[in-house]
């Protein structure tokens, strides 16, 4: 199946009293959505800047910041270039890049029939544009596809220890 084609779009926003009203997640080092290094918006705030504009919203994926660009980028490079701007910001966006990239990863995972994979948990920091950063618990894939495949190992390699021994 072919995922629809992103919409790029440019936002200005003009900071409020709590900055730009938003949250992102992502980065090279604190991937948010399967193996996107993107910076990804998680949360708009009410009645901040982003709400009141009205443009930006939850899973978009910011590609620059004042002519920045925020593609292959550490997480607090992100952060630092939210902070380093003045009151008004101007923003490249991909609109919806989360549930495209969401959507994509349902349809590789329904073609290759993989593990069921619901273990393992990663760190990632997700940071208030208006200052503060928090920690969250996302799952990774990979990792739990590797315990799921190590599970069926060494549940394989028991079953033909007991066979074995049952034959002496």
């Amino acid at each position: 199946m072919a995922s629809s084609a992103p919409t790029i779009v440019e936002i200005e926003l003009h900071k409020g009293p709590s900055g730009l009203g938003f949250n992102i997640r992502g980065g090279i080092d604190n991937i948010h959505i399967g193996t996107d290094p993107g910076i990804f918006v998680t949360t708009i705030k009410p009645n901040g800047a982003a709400a009141h504009d009205g443009t930006l919203q939850i899973g978009d994926k910011i590609l620059e910041v004042n002519g920045t660009s925020l593609r292959q980028v550490l997480h607090k490079e992100a952060v630092r270039c939210f902070q380093d701007t003045g009151d008004v910001i101007k923003m490249v966006v991909e609109t919806g890049a989360e549930a495209r990239v969401s959507k994509m990863l349902k349809e590789q995972s329904h073609e290759s029939k993989s593990i069921p994979t619901e273990v393992a948990e990663q760190t990632t920091t997700e940071h208030d544009c208006g200052g503060n950063s928090q920690i969250h618990a996302q799952r990774s894939s990979s990792t739990q596809m590797l315990f799921a495949t190590v599970v069926v190992i060494v549940a394989a390699a028991a079953i033909i220890l007991g066979i074995v021994l049952s034959r002496r």
